[in-house]
C-alpha cells in the first residue's frame, strides 16, 4: 500500500452537537490515518462550534452559511488536498479499517474511480454499534464513498437544491459518463438512525424527488440516443 497517498475526510455538519464528537473520533481512530479531516460547518446555530474548538489542531474546521449537506460536501471537495476523498456524516461512524480497506482497493485497481462499501444501521450511542457485521447492506450513499479527487472533479460536484436526491442524481451521472466504481463487501460505515434523519421526516418529498431524478435521466438518455448516428 502506498502510504504516501494523502486521504482527505470530509464531514458536513449542521447543528450536529449531539453526535459530531463521536463521528470525529471514529475518523481519528482509523488504522490508516487521514492526512486531513475537513469539518464543514454548514451554518450551525447550536454548540457545534464549541465542539470543533476542542479538536483544534486535529481537524480543520471551516464555517459557511447554511446551504445544506451537499453544498457543504462540495466545499470540502474544493478545499481537500488529498488524492483520495472520503465522506462521513456528522451523525455516523466510520469502521476503524475503512480508510485502509477502501484506499487499498483504489491502489490495487488503477482503473477504479470510486469505491463504496457496506453499512450497518444502529440506534443510540456509539456503544450500541454491533461490530459483527450482521444485517450489513450495500451502502449506496455518499457516506460510504471514497473517490479519487481527480475523478470527482471530472464527474462534477453534487447538485444542491435537493432534499435527499442529490446522491441519486450524481450516481446516475457517473454511471452514464462511464466512470468505474465498485461496491466492496466490507462494512465501512455505521449509520445512525434517529428522529431527525431527513429520510424519516420527509419521505413523501424524497419519493417525489427520486421520481424527478429518474425522469431526468430517461429524458437525457432519450436525447443522447437521438444524437447517435444511424449505423
Amino acid at each position: 500500500m502506498q502510504d504516501d497517498v494523502r486521504i482527505s475526510v470530509i464531514i458536513p455538519v449542521h447543528n450536529g452537537e449531539a453526535f459530531l464528537a463521536e463521528a470525529i473520533e471514529s475518523v481519528l481512530m482509523q488504522s490508516r490515518p487521514a492526512a486531513e479531516i475537513l469539518v464543514i460547518n454548514d451554518g450551525s446555530t447550536d454548540g457545534t462550534a464549541d465542539i470543533l474548538k476542542a479538536y483544534k489542531g486535529r481537524v480543520e474546521a471551516r464555517t459557511f452559511p447554511h446551504e445544506g449537506a451537499d453544498a457543504a460536501r462540495n466545499q470540502g471537495i474544493l478545499l481537500a488536498s488529498g488524492e483520495y476523498i472520503a465522506f462521513c456524516d456528522a451523525d455516523d461512524l466510520m469502521h476503524p479499517d475503512r480508510l485502509a480497506v477502501q484506499s487499498r482497493a483504489l491502489e490495487g485497481s488503477p482503473e477504479l474511480d470510486f469505491v463504496f462499501g457496506h453499512l450497518v444501521e444502529f440506534q443510540g450511542s456509539a456503544a450500541a454499534v454491533s461490530r459483527d457485521g450482521l444485517n450489513a447492506k450495500p451502502g449506496h450513499c455518499a457516506g460510504t464513498l471514497m473517490a479519487r479527487r481527480a475523478a470527482m472533479m471530472r464527474a462534477g460536484l453534487f447538485e444542491t437544491g435537493w432534499k435527499l436526491a442529490s446522491f441519486m442524481e450524481w450516481s446516475f451521472r457517473i454511471q452514464d459518463q462511464g466512470f468505474h466504481f465498485r461496491m466492496l463487501e466490507k462494512v465501512v460505515l455505521y449509520r445512525r438512525l434517529h428522529e431527525n434523519n431527513l429520510s424519516r421526516r420527509e419521505a413523501s418529498v424524497i419519493a417525489a424527488e427520486y421520481a424527478r431524478v429518474i425522469q431526468r435521466r430517461l429524458k437525457r438518455r432519450g436525447e443522447e440516443n437521438k444524437e447517435k448516428p444511424e449505423s
